[in-house]
């Protein structure tokens, strides 16, 4: 950080590990405080004079938490951030509080977003990308209800209902009594480089846990289309070297 008067520059301070990638001045109740902030993710407050104060740790700011952007609020009592990872969240500028539970809005870190789907019952979808993460969006809201990391990119997924009954139901040998509900899954496939990790493979997940209950893989080249049968009990996988498969 410098500090200049005319043309001359009158001191320097050590402000972050690694580049310094904006600089706000604040109003309000912080009227005249400068706000750094960095590749180290980290939000440096300074007065006037660059006499360092309050120092607030971001690196816990979802992927690639390091910080590109800052801005002030006109009453000078938030900070917000955006990250490299594609986030924007908001923090008290007084002792660096996140003031929502998650990130304000949250984006793809990197890449394309190569797929969305529709939740059948729900007002949510999904999205999934070339940073490999699978992302579960509140349809009123627009914010991220949950999440997913694959270590591949997502090529393709897909929503489905599926008739589940009971154990109990089952062992009663009545099928008068069986009551069938449905369950959503959410499938995944991933894409990436042929042969390389887990490209080819597909996962079967529960829509409301993202909890992985099947995987399978009959390509080693990437998944690009997924769909399922009105039952869900048949899925078409289709791969970059122009194969299609079925897995019931």
């Amino acid at each position: 950080m410098l500090l200049w008067t005319d043309l001359n520059c009158v001191l320097r301070r050590k402000a972050h590990k690694g580049a310094v990638n904006c600089v706000v001045v604040c109003r309000g109740k912080l009227m005249g405080t400068v706000v750094s902030c960095g590749e180290d993710a980290r939000v440096c407050v300074w007065s006037s004079r660059l006499e360092q104060g309050a120092v607030f740790n971001c690196s816990t700011f979802g992927p690639h938490p390091s910080l590109i952007g800052i801005d002030a609020c006109t009453q000078g009592e938030k900070l917000a951030l955006c990250t490299r990872g594609g986030s924007i969240y908001e923090i008290s500028a007084v002792d660096g509080a996140n003031l929502h539970t998650n990130a304000l809005i949250r984006g793809h870190s990197w890449g394309n977003l190569t797929s969305c789907a529709t939740h059948p019952t729900r007002q949510e979808f999904a999205t999934g990308g070339t940073d490999g993460y699978l992302f579960v969006w509140d349809g009123n809201y627009r914010v991220v209800c949950a999440e997913k990391h694959f270590s591949d990119p997502i090529g393709a997924i897909i929503y489905g209902l599926v008739a589940t009954t009971s154990a109990d139901e089952l062992q009663s040998g009545n099928n008068d009594t069986v009551d069938s509900k449905n369950q959503a899954i959410l499938v995944c496939g991933l894409a990436g480089h042929t042969n390389e990790g887990q490209c080819g493979s597909f996962y079967v997940l529960r829509a409301e846990t993202l909890e992985v209950t099947f995987t399978s893989r009959d390509s080693h080249c990437a998944v690009t289309e997924l769909k399922l049968t009105p039952d869900a009990e048949t899925l078409a996988v289709g791969t970059a070297d122009g194969g299609m498969s079925t897995a019931p």
